[in-house]
């Protein structure tokens, strides 16, 4: 077949694969100029007129399927007794490969990849299109993370008897208890096949497995679904029961929708602990977005998931924030990312982390920032800092949070992580905004609580109510009890215990945990996480220079003044990313670059 020519429209390169139905071919259609996948009917079922007829049928269904996560039906047709079907190209790995390289995947990661595959499943059973094949080998993942179905429908005008008397049906291993009796299947036998995938994922192995087909069967119909913890102790009890529902014998006992499933695994990442479900942003190292190539993955909180990436076009490293896949499903999470993430990218300040960058790229919505070596002050903490380092950090991240609430932006998730520190000395807080960003599109939990970390919460942020400059003020003031202490004030074992705490309990006296520390230094903490706002500092200008006056008392030295060099390397590079960003707008604003070029003579 290498070669030759389809319709006078494909011409065929080379065989890319071959299963139990067709084989593919990488073809170029030359009348539109594009590369796409030629699946080529074997010749043995192309002689039954009866599949030939049943399969260009429900290849003309499959051209109306329209769904992100399944490979789109190009043309199709008959020519020299061949059945063809013409399908979109795309790029990546099937998760039989993947499995093959890797084994067990993560629990997340598998979660999600099941959940993409739910999508489509979803969008297919609106169509009345049952998949009838979904295993790991139809299973396509592109480089960014974004899974892709393939063959949907096409073994549905096989007989199946004779396709396994010959050996041609393929791996019993996914088939559902009624597909192997013959009997009429709906989508719930795809959920069925699904969780056998899902399982071997997890585990790395089939559920049954026997030294031929019929015994691998006659286990599918007859023998209780093994445990997950058998094969992993560690995989949750709930990820457990979510695949045995999936493999359940009856149909009826199933999930009874691809949308059920959905919600099922969903809940399942949440968790006890309401937590946002993550998805395929955990595990793209080595793929590439935009311009950067992932080659780390260098940190994952609640809200992203974050990679050191290079850039080759400036030969530098940069970090990548991937936000949660989820967000796509919010039908308004585009034009919100991209209003914020250009308010961001225009703050100008040497103590809050550049952003060089922003985008999307399928379900992937991604913010690019300065790479910054020497990791965060979360890394430092875990005993007391000494008193004038304390002050000349916290007044660097002061000042930034004091131009942003001039500027109208609440940080919303004041923490150590979010505080970069480059030379140890000079620090950097990042991530402003995300956390709005994330709670427009997502509740954590069913009584509405706000998005961010329950540590560093203010109590109107744990109860969902709108904040203010006084809420990053109370985060704060938390950071400087754990600075000065080595520890955060509040800690319970769920996340919702520590945010009671925050509305209801007391704070520890700061003296009690560490008696170095100064009396009118506890004072000022204490004002700091009032639970009122209207008792805080209504600035953050005002805490820091409490500080300082109550350093200057004790007879501390004034905090170390940094090298001037040193801030106009930094302010330069901050201006230049800032040019980079307004460059990079649809439309530039003019005024605003030649304000920036101002500012830099």
């Amino acid at each position: 077949m290498i070669g030759k020519m389809i319709k006078d429209t494909y011409r065929i390169y080379d065989e890319i694969g071959r299963g139990s139905v067709a084989t593919v071919y990488l073809a170029k259609d030359l009348q539109r100029n594009r590369v796409v996948a030629l699946k080529v009917i074997h010749p043995e079922l192309a002689e039954e007129s009866q599949f030939v007829r049943r399969f260009q049928r429900e290849a003309k269904l499959l051209a109306r399927l329209d769904s992100p996560h399944a490979i789109k039906v190009l043309d199709y047709g008959e020519e020299e007794d061949r059945a063809f079907i013409v399908l979109e190209y795309v790029e990546g790995k099937t998760l039989t490969a993947i499995l093959e390289e890797e084994g067990a995947l993560e629990v997340e990661w598998a979660l999600s990849l099941a959940r993409q595959v739910g999508q489509a499943l979803a969008h297919a059973d609106e169509a009345g299109i049952v998949h009838r094949d979904i295993r790991p080998a139809n299973i396509m993942v592109a480089p960014s993370g974004l899974v892709k179905i393939m063959d949907f429908g096409i073994a549905k005008g096989a007989d199946l008897s004779r396709l396994t008397a010959i050996g041609v049906l393929g791996s019993p291993h996914y088939l559902s208890p009624e597909q192997a009796e013959g009997e009429e299947v709906d989508i719930r036998s795809d959920i069925y096949s699904l969780g056998v995938t899902l399982f071997e994922m997890l585990t790395g192995q089939w559920p049954y497995e026997a030294d031929n087909a019929v015994d691998i069967v006659l286990k599918h119909l007859q023998e209780p679904v093994p445990s997950l913890r058998e094969f992993d102790e560690e995989i949750p009890s709930e990820v457990d029961e979510l695949v045995q529902r999936c493999l359940a014998k009856a149909p009826e006992e199933r999930f009874r929708t691809p949308g059920e499933l959905m919600d099922a695994i969903d809940r399942t990442l949440r968790g006890t602990e309401g937590r946002t479900p993550p998805g395929m942003e955990v595990a793209l190292v080595g793929q590439t977005l935009g311009q950067y190539r992932l080659v780390e993955r260098i940190g994952r909180g609640g809200m992203a998931t974050v990679y050191k990436a290079y850039q080759p076009s400036l030969d530098r490293y940069v970090a990548v924030k991937v936000l949660p896949t989820y967000l796509a499903h919010d039908p308004d999470f585009a034009a919100r990312f991209r209003r914020e993430a250009r308010a961001i990218a225009r703050l100008n300040h040497p103590h809050i982390l550049p952003v060089h960058d922003f985008g999307q790229e399928g379900e992937l919505g991604y913010i690019v920032m300065r790479y910054v070596e020497g990791g965060t002050l979360k890394k430092i903490l875990g005993q007391p800092l000494a008193l004038d380092r304390t002050i000349d950090i916290l007044a660097q991240i002061g000042d930034a949070l004091d131009y942003a609430h001039q500027q109208g932006i609440i940080h919303r998730d004041v923490k150590p992580a979010n505080v970069l520190m480059d030379q140890g000395r000079w620090a950097f807080l990042s991530d402003f905004g995300l956390a709005k960003m994330v709670a427009a599109s997502v509740q954590l939990t069913k009584t509405g609580v706000g998005l961010g970390t329950p540590a560093y919460m203010s109590p109107e942020q744990a109860q969902g109510k709108p904040v203010d400059a006084q809420s990053d003020i109370y985060s704060l003031g938390i950071m400087l009890f754990e600075m000065l202490t080595g520890q955060v004030p509040f800690d319970a074992d769920t996340p919702l215990a520590v945010l009671i705490k925050h509305l209801t309990a007391p704070l520890p006296l700061p003296r009690e945990v560490n008696p170095d520390i100064l009396e009118p230094v506890e004072r000022i903490i204490l004002k700091a996480v009032a639970k009122a706002p209207g008792d805080r500092f209504q600035r953050v200008s005002e805490m820091v220079e409490a500080l300082r006056q109550a350093a200057i008392a004790k007879g501390l030295p004034e905090e170390e003044v940094i090298p001037e060099d040193l801030i106009e390397v930094l302010e330069e590079e901050e201006l230049e990313a800032r040019i980079e960003i307004v460059e990079e707008e649809e439309e530039p604003d003019l005024e605003s670059l030649i304000e920036i070029v101002e500012e830099m003579e």
